[in-house]
């Protein structure tokens, strides 16, 4: 069976299959014996009473006709989910990947990159807050907020450009914070103790509290929280001999949040918040690989400095809400204000850069700090007008209006102590006979200064038409005219001296949707939709030629581009959601095609440790997903989720021609994007009550799996034989708990088999011999205690 037959017999089924399980219902079954539901609310699966804004309206996941993974806080609590990596094991189809001095990737279907404007967006809310990767070190990622005191969170598979925007192009995560009570006082708190195999203790306490202050006039909610993971990698500075300092990688969190909201009049609400969070990491969870031995929990970090970081934001809001017989108006401002500093250690990297090898500056005593500083200040403005009419109407709409003015900067500075002593080891010369000038005062060898301006301002509207009672058209477009400029400069020995430039970009994108949903019936939903999403180009920082001239006559160019379009995505899909049984059975399955154009992509100069963006061609991504909830029985409720991912470059990419007539080959077809093809996440919970009365006992299990793949082609002029292939990934925990009114007291285990699965592989150059790894935290046994009333 080929790969497109595969593929059109799991879109086929993507939609027969509930309504074939619903049609098998309508006939009486006298052998099969009465199914007894659960208890309302004693799941930990993704769909009890969920209720999401996917479509900025309030419903049921069930009956919003795209791909939707939502949690809420208590669902959350149970799979032991705190961050952002802990949401991506059980998301199937959402890849987060960690990488060095604190930098991340996230991507949905497979549309990822680590280059330009983001391809996944981020909201705390109503606002976005994904960060354009900037600057030469490479460190700019975006923030995620702490897993504490959310009313639910929110993924959306496709992409979302129509009622999201820009930064949207393959889905969407949304962290959806709680909102105050006029009527009564609710309460949740949290406290966990945990201790991590050869590792530190972990412990964490929150509390939040909220209600009215003013019956039915005015509310509050405020929450705080603070985390500190134990580190589990010690330090032991090359050549590796001696353990200097051990969990050297702990990581503290804390998070403030207050929300006031205030009824104007009976119509009209008013609520100002603010949500602050300061993360300290002390080092990095990279492991140097000759050194480390996972399988007997030794993780080693030869790395002379220690490299801590900081991520601090704070968001401040101001939501209206005005109501009207049927129509609701919304307004959103806000402001984001992020500050990202970091410290990464070129100690070994700066001897690679120019042609030796690592342990050449550490042999004669050269260490290199590199400090970065990553700042984002945003200010977004969003205002709705849509129908109230409920679900039931024949017509449903969202007229809206968005301005964005985002601004950016980021600074490196490498400081090399003593760059004579390199030079003359390496080269026998001096820092000006080899380079053209020595240090600059600091000792800095390096330094890049980046500033980025993003503005957008975009219309946008949906429309959801019942053609007939159970047949409903959807059509969406969202115009933006969005703008970006830069500056740059540069400097120092290793730059070739003072280059500096600057670059604007402006574009007026499109971004249609259209889409057709059928609902026989108040248990099955199917669809099918297609959606265009959008990412904004951008300009390059220079190159400097002098250092990098082998790299760019090996591409057959003089230099690098001094701009890069954007890129887009069609999106298309099939899919159905059910409820069958008596609720005892749930079925969501969907089919998708991607067709990604003029991807923005990074062309790395090896020899020299630059880099450049440019459009590179096209891709497809094409699979599935699928989600099976099953209550066989009083108190178990199964869950198995899976999906399936093949993205791949559909054309080859070649250079310009060279001395000698040939072409470097920049991308091949066939070329795998960087997603795990196979994703898998089984859960199942099992809940009884004990003698006593009032009292429940459960037991609570998760399996993840991420399965293996390769990426790159030998062919490439950038492929790099160390990180072309990324392992398979599997992780297991286990809860167990009671509960009684609402207290949770529960025993957990995380990765309960103490997998030392590879997580990313990283290294300097492609010539490098130090690779450093990332893997999950070894096994880890702790003590939760919650509150809810």
């Amino acid at each position: 069976m080929t790969r497109g037959q595969a593929f059109f017999l799991c879109a086929t089924a993507a939609i027969w299959l509930p309504w074939a399980e619903a049609s098998a219902q309508d006939a009486p079954n006298p052998q099969q014996p009465p199914v007894t539901q659960s208890a309302p609310g004693n799941s930990a699966t993704p769909s009890d009473d969920i209720v999401v804004t996917a479509r900025r309206r309030s419903e049921s996941v069930l009956d919003v006709p795209l791909s939707v993974a939502a949690f809420s806080e208590k669902m959350l609590d149970t799979k032991g989910v705190k961050t952002i990596a802990d949401l991506s094991r059980i998301v199937p189809s959402l890849t987060f990947t960690p990488s060095w001095a604190g930098s991340s990737t996230i991507s949905i279907r497979g549309i990822s990159s680590s280059i330009g404007a983001g391809t996944t967006g981020v909201y705390i809310d109503d606002t976005p807050i994904q960060v354009r990767a900037l600057g030469a070190g490479a460190t700019s990622t975006n923030a995620y907020p702490a897993i504490f005191d959310l009313a639910r969170v929110e993924v959306l598979r496709g992409p979302q450009g129509t009622l999201f925007g820009a930064g949207s192009e393959g889905g969407t995560v949304r962290f959806i914070s709680p909102d105050p009570g006029f009527t009564e006082y609710t309460g949740y708190g949290r406290a966990e103790i945990a201790t991590t195999e050869s590792g530190a203790p972990s412990y964490e306490a929150g509390a939040a509290i909220g209600g009215p202050l003013i019956d039915d006039r005015v509310a509050f909610r405020l929450s705080a929280f603070h985390r500190r993971d134990g580190g589990w990698v010690d330090r032991a500075p090359y050549p590796g001999d001696v353990i200097t300092q051990r969990n050297t990688n702990s990581v503290d969190t804390t998070v403030l949040r207050g929300a006031l909201a205030i009824k104007v009049a009976d119509n009209f609400k008013l609520t100002p918040s603010v949500y602050y969070q300061d993360i300290k990491r002390n080092d990095s969870f990279q492991y140097w690989r000759g050194l480390s031995d996972p399988a007997h929990q030794r993780f080693l970090n030869g790395q002379p400095l220690k490299q801590p970081g900081k991520d601090r934001f704070e968001l401040y809001s101001l939501k209206g809400e005005y109501d009207l017989p049927g129509i609701n108006i919304i307004s959103n401002t806000s402001f984001f204000i992020r500050h990202n500093p970091s410290v990464a250690d070129y100690s070994h990297y700066v001897s690679e850069l120019i042609g030796g090898d690592y342990n050449n500056s550490l042999d004669v005593g050269v260490i290199a700090p590199a400090t970065m500083r990553n700042d984002q200040h945003v200010f977004t403005q969003e205002l709705r007008i849509q129908s109230d009419s409920g679900k039931n109407a024949r017509l449903n709409w969202v007229l809206g209006f968005f301005y964005q003015n985002a601004r950016q900067r980021a600074d490196e500075s490498v400081a090399v102590s003593d760059l004579n002593a390199l030079s003359q080891a390496l080269f026998g010369l001096t820092p000006t006979e080899a380079f053209g000038q020595d240090n600059l005062p600091g000792n800095v060898s390096y330094f890049g200064k980046d500033t980025a301006r993003d503005r957008q301002i975009a219309l946008f509207g949906q429309v959801d038409y019942k053609i007939l009672s159970s047949l409903t058209l959807t059509l969406g477009a969202r115009v933006a005219r969005t703008r970006f400029n830069f500056t740059n400069s540069q400097g120092g020995p290793f730059n070739g001296g003072p280059t500096g430039s600057s670059g604007k970009h402006a574009e007026t994108p499109v971004t249609p949707k259209i889409g057709l949903n059928f609902k026989p019936n108040d248990d099955l939903l199917l669809y099918a939709s297609a959606a265009r999403g959008f990412r904004t180009g951008g300009a390059n920082a220079p190159v400097p030629t002098a250092s990098c001239i082998a790299d760019l006559n090996a591409l057959g160019i003089a230099g690098a581009p001094h701009t890069y379009n954007s890129d887009s995505v069609w999106s298309y899909e099939v899919g159905s959601k059910g409820s069958f049984a008596r609720h005892a059975v749930e079925v969501e399955a969907s089919a998708f095609y991607i067709d990604w154009r003029n991807i923005q992509n990074s062309i790395n100069l090896n020899s020299c440790g630059f880099s450049y963006v440019a459009n590179l061609g096209s891709a497809r991504s094409r699979g599935f997903d699928a989600r099976l909830t099953a209550r066989p029985v009083t108190g178990l409720t199964l869950d198995v989720a899976i999906a399936y991912t093949d993205a791949r470059y559909s054309q080859t990419i070649l250079g310009a021609p060279v001395a000698g007539g040939g072409r470097g080959v920049i991308v091949a077809k066939g070329d795998k994007l960087a997603t795990p093809p196979w994703n898998v996440s089984i859960g199942a919970d099992y809940q009884f009550p004990l003698e006593g009365g009032g009292t429940t006992a459960y037991v609570h299990g998760d399996y993840d799996y991420k399965s293996s793949y390769d990426q790159g082609d030998p062919a490439t002029v950038s492929f790099d034989p160390f990180t072309s292939r990324s392992d398979a990934t599997n992780f297991v925990s286990a809860r167990i708990g009671v509960r009684k009114g609402g207290w949770d007291l529960s025993l957990f285990v995380q990765n309960l088999l103490n997998s030392t699965d590879t997580l990313s592989i990283t290294h300097d150059t492609i010539g490098s011999s130090l690779l450093r790894d990332t893997s999950y935290r070894p096994r880890t046994m702790g003590a939760t205690v919650s509150l809810r009333y």
